[in-house]
């Protein structure tokens, strides 16, 4: 086992309008991420356990001037663009990111709910931006208090906890639209 376990996970804005990709994964309560899902070729020379790519995507459609909005958010994870360093524990890398990928989700039924409540009735371009933005602050904050806590995913039990309290969080919520 490598005495080098850092874990890097990149938080990427991937844009108000972005669609998923060919090699993404919706989240999903029961479906949680396998060592199988970190396609990238493993980057040893970086001295990382490995890196993950999550998104956040929202879209919404309005079908008139007086129609209602309709909003789709949805967390992704890419495949293409993840991996895991396969001499360290994987179990726990995939724990790790597993919960860094709950945190896209939690925020991404937060942020469908606020649109769903609050957006304006007309153009809510502007509006859902600026959710959009704070959401992905808000990510990036919870993300790094998580890497903080957790030590990079190396103390095993705190990752256990926050797997627990954000699927708790989670569960409170709607879900968010499937694609």
């Amino acid at each position: 086992m490598r005495n080098v376990t850092t874990i890097l996970t990149l938080a990427v804005i991937s844009g108000s309008f972005a669609q998923s990709g060919p090699d993404t994964l919706h989240w999903s309560a029961v479906q949680p991420l396998r060592g199988s899902d970190f396609k990238m070729e493993p980057q040893a020379y970086s001295g990382l356990g490995g890196e993950s790519l999550c998104m956040l995507s929202t879209n919404f459609t309005k079908a008139g001037a007086f129609a209602r909005t309709k909003f789709e958010v949805a967390a992704y994870f890419d495949r293409a663009k993840s991996w895991i360093d396969p001499n360290g524990d994987q179990a726990a890398m995939v724990a790790y990111f597993q919960v860094l990928f709950d945190i896209y989700e939690l925020h991404a039924r937060q942020l469908k709910q606020e649109l769903e409540q609050q957006a304006p009735r007309g153009n809510p371009t502007e509006f859902m931006n600026a959710r959009y933005n704070a959401a992905m602050a808000a990510i990036l904050e919870q993300s790094n208090q998580f890497r903080k806590e957790s030590r990079m995913g190396m103390d095993t039990t705190v990752v256990e906890q926050w797997y627990e309290k954000v699927r708790a969080e989670i569960g409170e919520l709607p879900p968010t639209n499937k694609p």
